[in-house]
């Protein structure tokens, strides 16, 4: 990767997040000094060998500020505020508290660039009905976007969470990041859904509590060039997730999954099971890891991964 180019992308982010003020400012100057000390992920990185990103570099996007759609949000129980908006700032407790930007330079670059996203809190055992979808925007021709989604699914409670995106084409590029927390007894079903061409890099970082229990569902149908990173840490005993991905590739392109589950604490469970189907010349990955701490006895995990390679020759 030139260093010309990085350090005049580099340039251009600095610019975009000493523009605007408003409630994110303060959150922003921490994360960048963090991005620059990472730098731009390169396939000379271990966790990046597989994914090329330099195209991203070298195109001189636009990062632009549009709202996410929200449906869903007015049921009882359910509080949305706007993250770009709100001088409520004191009533976004836990934003950034999952994600290490050490480790995720793309997140940190998430929090220089953030200008739109949004907090959602569901309250102590309430049983929501239907789902609360988030529509990312639709995106122009040579534009960005870094959103962020905070949510707290409460004690007890039960909820749908449908995160998916409006069109935008190859020359876009979304860079998100979705941060959750749920608590004791909590239950999620979560899906993320990526169906458009625009260049997509994602982290979604959870944290679950004793006795909650999560279903999550990764779907990328479309796109030259998508990557997701998935951490969950089951800090509560009794927490269990199950984590299901289905990709497929068009002809060239690059769609590359990255979990991590972290046992934190005895008697947890997870499974893990993601399907590809990869077309002629292009590249699929996933690359699942778990952990076990020292005391996490009695840990059941499960991984599997079958994938269909598409070729005529």
């Amino acid at each position: 990767m030139s260093t010309r180019v990085f350090r005049e992308a580099t340039r251009r982010w600095t610019e975009i997040a000493a523009a605007h003020d408003g409630p994110l400012a303060a959150l922003r100057a921490p994360a960048l000094d963090d991005f620059r000390q990472q730098g731009f992920p390169d396939t000379q990185r271990e966790e990046w060998r597989y994914t090329n990103l330099t195209s991203l570099l070298e195109r001189n996007h636009e990062f632009v500020r549009t709202a996410v759609h929200l449906e869903g949000t007015d049921q009882a129980g359910v509080t949305a505020l706007d993250l770009a908006s709100d001088p409520e700032l004191s009533q976004l407790s836990g934003l950034g508290d999952l994600v290490d930007r050490k480790e995720h330079p793309l997140a940190a670059l998430n929090g220089a660039l953030l200008g739109a996203g949004v907090s959602l809190s569901v309250a102590r055992g309430a049983q929501l009905g239907e789902a609360i979808n988030i529509t990312l925007p639709p995106l122009a021709r040579g534009t960005a976007h870094a959103a962020r989604v905070l949510a707290r699914i409460g004690e007890n409670a039960s909820a749908k969470l449908h995160i998916g995106e409006a069109p935008g084409d190859e020359s876009c590029w979304r860079n998100d990041v979705v941060e959750i927390f749920l608590e004791r007894g909590a239950q999620l079903e979560l899906v993320f859904h990526k169906s458009g061409g625009a260049a997509s890099t994602s982290l979604l970082a959870i944290r679950q509590e004793r006795d909650s229990h999560l279903s999550s569902h990764a779907v990328t149908l479309e796109g030259r060039l998508t990557r997701q990173d998935l951490t969950v840490t089951l800090s509560g005993e009794g927490a269990s997730c199950r984590l299901r991905g289905l990709f497929g590739t068009t002809e060239g392109g690059v769609c590359d999954h990255h979990s991590l589950v972290d046992h934190a604490v005895p008697h947890c469970t997870s499974d893990q099971l993601y399907k590809g189907v990869v077309a002629s010349d292009g590249r699929g990955v996933f690359r699942g890891r778990v952990v076990v701490r020292p005391d996490a006895q009695k840990t059941e995990a499960l991984q599997s991964n079958p994938n269909l390679l598409l070729d005529s020759r």
